[in-house]
């Protein structure tokens, strides 16, 4: 199976389980049927109780909301992503290629930094926060491109650097949106995660740069 097969049946597999869950309106009786408020002798409706939580929710527009936000920040992160590629071209392909630490290791260092941090910034009014949006996206960039890597490698296929980060951060990021599943358990994982092995990396010893070759 190749790797956009994989992609397109996960995408499928997320819409279908949203547009299930999303189905039907709660009613409003027991019966299901919603009835219109009745007009008291005056012409004036009578007040709601104000004590009674809301219960109408259309459907539509939470399973609109859903996919909004998974058509808008599926490129969005692809071109984040893509830009630190750009900017640091060498660099990010020897963090890729060089990433240290197993899933376990960089899921343990993640969790420590971050609730570090956390602590942290509540006490500093914020800047720690910025640390840990700049181990997150070198780390979810190194989780991407090893997700394309190892998909590329179940195809048969080999990969570029562009075609690993768009079907690995497409796949994380489509695993992450799945409902309940991927809100609070995958997404997260993969958040702390990223931490983890960005973390990793810079504490790491650096492997030197391949010269190139000499010319004739």
């Amino acid at each position: 199976m190749g790797a956009g097969r994989v992609l397109a049946a996960a995408v499928g597999l997320f819409l279908a389980y949203t547009t299930l869950a999303c189905a039907q309106d709660p009613p409003l009786h027991p019966g299901g049927e919603i009835r219109p408020p009745t007009q008291e002798v005056g012409g004036e409706l009578p007040a709601r109780d104000s004590s009674r939580p809301i219960t109408v929710r259309h459907s539509s527009e939470a399973f609109w909301a859903v996919l909004t936000l998974l058509v808008c920040g599926l490129p969005l992160g692809f071109a984040l992503l893509g830009l630190l590629m750009v900017i640091g071209p060498d660099y990010t392909e020897r963090m890729t290629a060089h990433a240290p630490g197993s899933f376990r290791k960089r899921f343990f260092v993640g969790v420590v930094n971050t609730v570090f941090l956390v602590f942290l910034a509540a006490a500093m009014k914020g800047p720690p926060a910025v640390l840990l949006v700049a181990l997150f996206f070198p780390g979810l960039l190194i989780l991407s491109d090893e997700t394309g890597r190892r998909i590329a490698r179940i195809a048969g296929r080999d990969a570029g650097r562009w075609t690993r980060l768009a079907t690995g951060w497409s796949l994380l990021y489509v695993a992450s949106c799945f409902p309940f599943l991927g809100w609070f358990l995958v997404g997260p994982v993969v958040g702390l995660t990223a931490v983890g092995a960005a973390l990793l990396w810079f504490l790491s010893k650096k492997p030197a740069p391949v010269p190139p070759a000499p010319g004739p």
